[in-house]
């Protein structure tokens, strides 16, 4: 039964191997969007996650909390980055960011989720414009999403 926790683990793991980009903003677009892409591709996972997982009490003190606490940390490095460049305002309160990405990651996924009503392009549609939102919150120039 603790299959689908290892398979968890792993695909979050190997989230943080696909930055190769410089520019944090871009690397904080492409986390966002990935973030949503990863889950959205795997449903089943997504829905036993945000449903079974993440609400229940034991997962907090288990190993795949270490490794999501770690993928999660991602958003934090970049911001920091960004910070050192100038790209990112100075006062952004990383650990907030960070909540305010996930609390919107999870409520997102869990209307399109239990709702099923929203079309794929709808969904592409509010994904694309919460990357906009999120990264423009942050940014010290504005941004451009791709």
């Amino acid at each position: 039964s603790d299959n689908w926790l290892q398979d968890g683990e792993m695909k979050i793991r190997k989230l943080d191997e696909i930055f190769e980009l410089k520019n944090p903003l871009k690397m904080l677009q492409r986390l966002i969007r990935d973030h949503f892409f990863l889950y959205m591709s795997h449903r089943d996972f997504l829905k036993v996650f945000l449903l079974d997982i993440q609400l229940n009490r034991r997962f907090y003190s288990s190993h795949v909390y270490d490794a999501f606490r770690s993928y999660s940390s991602i958003v934090e490095s970049i911001l920091e980055e960004g910070k050192k460049d100038g790209s990112i305002r100075p006062e952004i309160n990383n650990r907030v960011f960070k909540y305010l990405f996930l609390g919107a990651f999870s409520h997102l996924a869990l209307r399109w989720l239990l709702l099923e009503k929203e079309s794929k392009r709808d969904i592409l549609e509010e994904i694309t414009e919460l990357v906009f939102l999120l990264c423009r919150s942050v940014s010290t120039d504005g941004v451009e999403v791709d």
